[in-house]
């Protein structure tokens, strides 16, 4: 009976912890042709919207914020940007069973920053073809 017991312990373990993926940076997307950082930064906030993302400046150049909250959850990035390239960091969430000693995040978080970075590519390539 305890062999039973422990195993299913074991087995509650593995699938509550298949849902935490390591928190990983989306780092150096590249931005096309030579945009203004005016329309990279407008490709940016554009692009997080059409995923319902809110997008909003901060007090550091070329930097902004998004925030997206789905039901109860919520996560924020911070997406520093350059004429080369654009980054999208974790900076923190809520009822996303972050972990930070391992590092570690719901993994509904890489599917919406995946969102958000195929969103923010389509309008920046939309803007190159301006």
């Amino acid at each position: 009976m305890k062999s039973i017991v422990l195993i299913l312990c074991i087995c509650i373990s593995f699938v509550s912890c298949s849902n935490l993926k390591k928190v990983e940076k989306v780092s150096g997307s590249s931005v096309p042709g030579s945009l203004s950082m005016t329309k990279i930064k407008s490709a940016i906030m554009e692009g997080g919207a059409t995923k319902g993302w809110i997008i909003t400046p901060t007090d550091t150049n070329n930097t902004l914020n998004g925030s997206l909250t789905v039901r109860t959850h919520k996560v924020e990035v911070e997406i520093p940007y350059s004429k080369e390239s654009y980054d999208i960091l974790y900076k923190s969430s809520e009822n996303m069973k972050y972990d930070r000693s391992r590092d570690m995040i719901h993994r509904n978080y890489y599917r919406w920053v995946y969102n958000l970075r195929q969103a923010i590519d389509i309008k920046l390539a939309l803007k190159a073809n301006e």
